[in-house]
């Protein structure tokens, strides 16, 4: 004869929290999502002055945009300062830029450092700079800390403007993650 068995489960259980929950949709959040390799080309206008007293630091600050995919149309913002007169170092320039985008659900704060340069010339000059983002809304918080390279192209406007004074023109800001 055949004995039959049968299971009794000695506590209190759900099958519903056993089952694989495959065949239910999931939600999508439709957010931009973050980018993998941030590239993007930012132009746009600066000002740059000039040290105050022998031996201080010369001011640049730049506002541009930029498509950048993932995050669609983006401004950039910043100031860099920089002091030509201390001996050549790797982070003589320095400054925060901060990206603005839409789609992103916030702001992209960066801090920017490089060697010497002078921000005031009255020549073209391209600089290489080295970024880190500090800070990033929720949905793009895998890029804090990320770090990457820039190389900023400055193209000064010289109308009417007195050797030693106030520098205008155009920029161009190539950004690549490393």
């Amino acid at each position: 004869m055949r004995v039959k068995h049968q299971f009794r489960p000695s506590g209190q259980w759900a099958l519903e929290d056993r089952i694989a929950l495959s065949h239910v949709s999931a939600i999508v959040d439709r957010a931009a999502p973050a980018p993998t390799g941030l590239r993007a080309t930012f132009t746009g206008r600066y000002n740059a002055t000039p040290a105050g007293i022998p031996g201080g630091e010369s001011q640049l600050t730049l506002s541009g945009s930029a498509r950048v995919p993932g995050l669609g149309n983006a401004k950039i913002a910043g100031t860099l300062a920089s002091n030509p007169s201390l001996p050549p170092s790797s982070t003589n320039t320095h400054g925060i830029f901060t990206l603005i985008a839409r789609k992103a659900g916030g702001n992209i704060v960066t801090e920017v450092t490089g060697p010497t340069t002078d921000l005031t010339s009255r020549t073209p000059t391209s600089t290489q700079l080295n970024y880190t983002v500090l800070a990033a809304p929720p949905k793009l918080a895998s890029l804090i800390g990320t770090q990457g390279v820039a190389t900023l192209s400055l193209k000064p406007r010289l109308r009417n403007s007195p050797v030693g004074g106030p520098v205008s023109g155009q920029f161009t800001l190539r950004v690549v993650q490393s």
